[in-house]
């Protein structure tokens, strides 16, 4: 409590300079009033939060960097989707089942990705609705239930309704015990409908493109291709405690491990994973380019959504076996070591207050930071902190964020609520500004921050004042905003600006501008940036540099398409922020 009665009063210090500091033109814009125009623009349009919502929706928008694939589809589209995939909702827990024997009806028409509106295919046969199946098998699994054709719900808006409340936070308290269970309770319920990644992807870049976002970094599962690869790296782990693999896990799960320490059955596990890494990796780029498909990009360029860029992080899920967690991150590492250029990192992920991933939470730190150090390529962004005072007992709020950064050697961190309640926040927020005394195992370097306003008010019940985005800030830390669940929690980007404009009064509009940019610079995309001088964005590389000083967009523009040949991304959508802004930011 005396550390926060001194750390206090400077922040507020801090706040009320930053305040008063006059708003500074974009690099290399021409000379002239419009900076001011467009602060005062905001200014004025804060006062009103629905003026506020227009100008953040029309405002071009660099990167969501949060953000869960599944979790960022409305369940109005997955209904489309189901109902266009002949799939079938069990009545009494909404969830979507693919019955074997089923008949939904046809499922040939093909889905309309471009519709304005999800709009669900009426079942062929009606009668279908009327007599609910008793029994689902779904693979090796018979299911007991009550299922209907997912078709059926196009005519029974009671129903409809039911599965979208019971797929989403529509209607949640926010803040409460039950809002925090039922969110993590609905990913379990989606199953075959969020199948289709490539549709999902199309659905989404869609969506994107409306609201003037160039830039999603989603993850996802790994795929996981059937043969011999799979049967080869499988075979590591049977026989129990004893198997290559199992043993190999328990060294990376219980402290530093050096690539030079890994014994030949470690490193013929890492083999193994490699290979199935190289193949889960080609199938996960077939459906980024299969998206591209579906929206006609090759035909149509500037069709909505071909101009967003898509890469991913690969999951593995905290609160499962531990083998398991690590099966899947052996895979995650090879697979975007293999294809750094469309799988850019990895993630852990669901809730970080459950049972398992609080006991083992210091194991998956050191074995992501082990798989760094073998795989150093590889992007590390990890959920940490997403927790709030008495959900957890207190000890569990003590160290997490800094585990993330010292231990797994993160280079970005979501969420991050729990700062203040870290045994050593100060040294944690220094570290992740890149001052590396306290935490001397981690390369140099800073550690941006994710911040997900609407997830943490609906989930948490952490909102406004009682938010650390300001703190963050105000140390030093590279700070983003994303959306981490935008379907189920029904928001969006712009939202998450919005909520920013109105609850912190001390930001102006060149902090939303760099907060746009940090979305960029500090995202996986793959090849240099534009910016020597992240977080300030004064001083372009000598290649975008005019003769002033400023940023030359033509000249950098053809400086970021050489970049792209050389399979970099980073500077042309950089380039594509940098003239939207200029023209939003001259009207």
């Amino acid at each position: 409590m005396r550390r926060l009665t001194l750390l206090l009063p400077v922040s507020l210090l801090i706040a009320a300079c930053h305040t008063a500091l006059p708003v500074s033109a974009p690099a290399g814009a021409p000379a002239g009033s419009y900076p001011r125009s467009i602060d005062e623009a905001f200014q004025s349009a804060r006062r009103d939060p629905n003026a506020l919502r227009a100008l953040l929706l029309d405002m071009p928008k660099g990167g969501d960097l949060h953000h869960h694939l599944t979790g960022a589809v409305y369940p109005e589209v997955l209904i489309q989707l189901a109902s266009y995939e002949g799939l079938y909702v069990d009545v009494g827990s909404s969830s979507f089942q693919q019955c074997q024997g089923g008949s939904a009806g046809d499922a040939s028409t093909s889905l309309p990705i471009s519709a304005p509106t999800a709009d669900c295919k009426a079942c062929a046969d009606a009668s279908s609705c009327k007599n609910p199946l008793p029994q689902c098998t779904s693979g090796t699994k018979t299911l007991t239930g009550s299922f209907v054709p997912a078709c059926c719900l196009c005519s029974d808006g009671k129903s409809y309704d039911a599965v979208v409340n019971a797929l989403s936070m529509r209607g949640q308290p926010w803040g409460t015990l039950a809002a925090h269970d039922h969110f993590f309770a609905i990913f379990s319920k989606l199953g075959p409908a969020v199948q289709d990644t490539a549709s999902l992807f199309a659905q989404l870049r869609q969506q994107a493109s409306r609201e003037n976002l160039l830039y999603i970094e989603t993850m996802t599962s790994a795929a996981r291709p059937q043969g011999e690869e799979l049967n080869a790296f499988l075979a590591r782990f049977f026989g129990g405690s004893s198997s290559p693999g199992a043993a190999f896990c328990q060294q990376l799960m219980a402290g530093p491990l050096t690539p030079a320490a890994i014994s030949a059955d470690g490193k013929a596990v890492l083999a193994a994973a490699d290979a199935l890494g190289r193949q889960a990796a080609a199938v996960m780029a077939g459906q980024l380019e299969k998206s591209s498909q579906l929206l006609g990009c090759d035909a149509h360029p500037d069709t909505p959504g071909c101009e967003v860029t898509v890469r991913r992080q690969i999951e593995m899920h905290r609160t499962l076996d531990p083998l398991y967690v690590c099966g899947e991150a052996l895979l995650g590492f090879a697979a975007s070591h293999a294809d750094r250029r469309h799988i850019v990192g990895i993630n852990i992920v669901a809730a970080e207050d459950a049972y398992v991933a609080r006991i083992d939470y210091l194991a998956h730190m050191n074995l992501i930071g082990n798989l760094g150090r073998i795989y150093p390529d590889v992007g590390r962004a990890l959920h940490a902190g997403e927790l709030a005072e008495g959900l957890v007992p207190p000890n569990d709020l003590r160290f997490h964020v800094g585990a993330a950064v010292c231990t797994a050697g993160a280079q970005r961190i979501g969420h991050g609520v729990d700062i203040t309640y870290e045994a050593d926040s100060g040294q944690v927020l220094r570290a992740m500004t890149g001052k590396t005394g306290w935490c001397p195992s981690r390369a140099a370097g800073r550690v941006a921050v994710e911040i997900n306003l609407v997830s943490n008010a609906q989930l948490l019940g952490v909102q406004g004042k009682e938010h650390p985005f300001p703190l963050y800030r105000e140390a030093g830390v590279p700070v983003v905003l994303a959306t981490d669940d935008p379907g189920i929690m029904r928001t969006s980007l712009t939202e998450q600006y919005r909520l920013a404009g109105l609850d912190y009064p001390q930001l102006r509009y060149a902090d939303i501008r760099t907060l746009n940019r940090n979305s960029l610079e500090y995202s996986f995309l793959t090849g240099p940036s534009i910016w020597e001088d992240p977080g300030v964005y004064q001083r372009p590389v000598a290649a975008c540099r005019a003769a002033a000083g400023g940023l030359d967009l033509d000249r950098c523009a053809g400086w970021a398409q050489n970049q792209g040949d050389n399979q970099g991304d980073k500077a042309r959508v950089q380039v594509e922020l940098e003239r939207r802004l200029r023209a939003f930011e001259s009207r």
